[in-house]
């Protein structure tokens, strides 16, 4: 059977799959990393989803293929796990587009029901702005986790682009909800709409799983190397 090691982080499952290439792996061994929906571990405290969902996780180790038994198996492991983690940065953009996509279906509905001296919210400028700049931003986002999904699916390196989806992501969604919250007014602060539990919530995925700055960081070094 599987040798299963359980961790609450990302961070955990790279420092097993270090520890293995350092032991010097079992031939024929790799990483995988999975998430599950069932049991009660968390993948991690930030990535309790706004719906409330846990989500467990699970270091498996599998067999290599058997086109692979000429290569380095401490090499091959960190690939792998690199590429899981890559496959992980890229989810976390497509986990911002739920929570933008949400925050935008509330603050439309409430600017189209809540009036105030004589006229909904919906046909004051500056709250139509503010739902102009998010959907716009939200399609933007999406298009770029599209474009990293269908880079991985070819086979295709797509380092940056899931950097890049990672801060556009994070950092439209963060956005999103402040506006969300800003349309809402005081109600928007309680805990009687999801809205304070997203905006929470997404201000901590900025830091999570690779910080705002640690990303940009990455993605000027990729932009410097491509021009000049």
């Amino acid at each position: 059977g599987h040798q299963i090691f359980h961790h609450d982080s990302l961070g955990s499952t790279m420092d097993e799959a270090r520890k293995l290439a350092e032991q010097g792996a079992a031939e024929g061994t790799v990483v995988i990393a999975e998430e599950q929906t069932a049991g009660r571990g968390r993948f991690n405290r930030a990535w309790v989803s706004p719906y409330g969902q846990n989500l467990s996780f699970s270091v498996l180790l599998r067999p290599v293929p058997a086109q692979l038994p000429s290569m380095n198996m401490a090499a091959t492991l960190f690939r792998m796990t690199v590429d899981e983690c890559l496959a992980g940065v890229t989810r976390e953009g497509a986990r911002a587009l739920g929570v933008a996509e949400r925050c935008l279906d509330l603050m439309t509905r409430y600017a189209k029901q809540r009036v105030t001296f004589g006229k909904p919210l919906a046909e004051r400028q500056a709250v139509q702005w503010m739902i102009a700049d998010s959907f716009l931003e939200l399609h933007a986002a999406r298009l770029m986790v599209y474009h990293a999904a269908a880079k991985a699916d070819a086979g295709e390196d797509f380092r940056n682009e899931a950097y890049m989806c990672k801060y556009t992501g994070d950092e439209m969604a963060f956005r999103v909800a402040d506006r969300c919250m800003q349309i809402h007014g005081g109600i928007g602060l309680t805990t009687d709409l999801p809205i304070e539990r997203m905006w929470r919530q997404q201000r901590s995925y900025r830091i999570t799983e690779g910080a705002s700055e640690v990303m940009k960081m990455v993605i000027a070094r990729h932009v410097l190397n491509l021009y000049g």
